[in-house]
């Protein structure tokens, strides 16, 4: 299958129909402290959400003896889902990895993990270079160093990969009007950092009448 043929979506927006999950190494070793609550909290929701939606998701597992098993609160909400393990670092490199994408007939690739500059970018160019339009989700993926990671994401840019945030992924796999008031429910709640309310704009507000003083005679 050719490149031009692969890709049926408009190029920059996700398709639930189109789309597969791919989440890399979600696992207690790496993500047990508190720094990454908010990490396991976001690729549960965009789990949760694919599910809702029909897009098939896939895990894949690194160094089980050393970083233990995937995250108890992904697991519960990925039961359907393909487990691989793998040896290596790079998760394209993995035969049965790539099988299992191909399998779901999907185009477009959502991608997250430990770590945005080793599994993720690696994952998302290689799939690029084969065909598949992909979105790396950067809120929900880790990183051990932050400047390899922006490294990573120049990198990931140039290659043609559409660097993204959970809120986007979600919004766009929910759009359509056929999709069940509990997912819009579960995407509002799952959407982060809800900001104070935004300050008067001048001229919204009416002023404030002076008051008048009796006049003196």
């Amino acid at each position: 299958m050719t490149r031009n043929s692969r890709i049926s979506a408009p190029r920059d927006r996700l398709a639930r129909e189109s789309t597969v999950l791919l989440l890399v190494d979600y696992q207690i070793g790496p993500l047990w402290e508190p720094d990454a609550v908010e990490l396991r909290r976001d690729v549960v929701a965009l789990a949760s959400v694919a599910s809702s939606v029909g897009v098939p998701t896939i895990l894949t597992v690194l160094a089980c003896d050393d970083w233990g098993p995937i995250i108890p609160e992904l697991a519960q909400v990925t039961l359907s889902a393909a487990l691989i393990p793998r040896s290596v670092l790079d998760p394209w490199s993995v035969l049965r990895i790539r099988q299992a994408i191909e399998a779901t007939g999907r185009t477009q690739l959502v991608i997250a993990g430990v770590a945005t500059e080793m599994c993720v970018s690696r994952a998302a160019v290689g799939a690029t270079r084969d065909g598949y339009r992909v979105h790396a989700v950067l809120d929900a993926s880790g990183h051990f160093s932050p400047q390899a990671a922006a490294a990573a994401v120049l990198r990931m840019r140039a290659r043609g990969v559409i660097v993204s945030s959970c809120a986007t992924v979600l919004i766009e796999l929910v759009n359509g009007d056929d999709v069940e008031r509990g997912t819009s429910e579960l995407v509002a709640g799952s959407l982060p950092h809800k900001l104070p309310p935004p300050p008067a704009v001048r001229g919204t507000i009416p002023r404030r009448r002076r008051a008048v003083r009796p006049s003196r005679r």
